[in-house]
């Protein structure tokens, strides 16, 4: 039996393991394993929500849907859909982990969840001190684009419950 430690496309760490009836056997297997990780982060099975929608956003609805279509989608994903939900594996989206995440952006400040504030010149900052916030919330209208375009006729597929 032998092991081999390798890189997600995500950054995270993943282990395969490589068994046989004999050691010749489990080399020959374990060379096989170490060929695609000695080329860089080894693909998961199954994508990330992050993944899908940024492939999404390049071969479905650049190409196939108007352009206004395109340019709503893509701030609310880049911005905000992915830095919430973006690490998690499509197949392990849960409804209900997503109505939390589109919950709490209502609450979150802008300026600080988008890291805006530290693009900013010193002069320029709304956060003058730390603990200090501009308290600058996304609109109903921002939070109900971003429901839209994570419903399952738009962009995620179905979730389960």
């Amino acid at each position: 039996m032998g092991y081999l430690w390798g890189v997600t496309p995500e950054g995270g760490k993943i282990c395969r393991w490589a068994c046989g009836k004999t050691r010749e056997e489990t080399h020959k297997k374990w060379l096989k394993l170490h060929e695609p990780t000695s080329k860089g982060p080894v693909p998961t099975k199954h994508p990330t929500v992050a993944a899908y929608l940024t492939r999404r956003l390049a071969e479905v609805v650049k190409p196939k849907r108007e352009l206004t279509t395109y340019v709503a989608y893509e701030p609310l994903v880049r911005l905000s859909i992915i830095p919430g939900m973006g690490k998690k594996r499509l197949d392990k989206l849960a409804v209900r982990g997503a109505q939390i995440l589109i919950n709490m952006l209502a609450t979150l400040c802008t300026c600080c969840n988008q890291q805006k504030d530290h693009q900013r010149p010193e002069a320029r900052r709304r956060r003058r001190s730390e603990g200090e916030c501009g308290k600058n919330h996304p609109s109903r209208s921002t939070v109900a684009s971003i429901r839209r375009t994570c419903a399952p006729r738009s962009a995620l597929p179905s979730a389960r419950n």
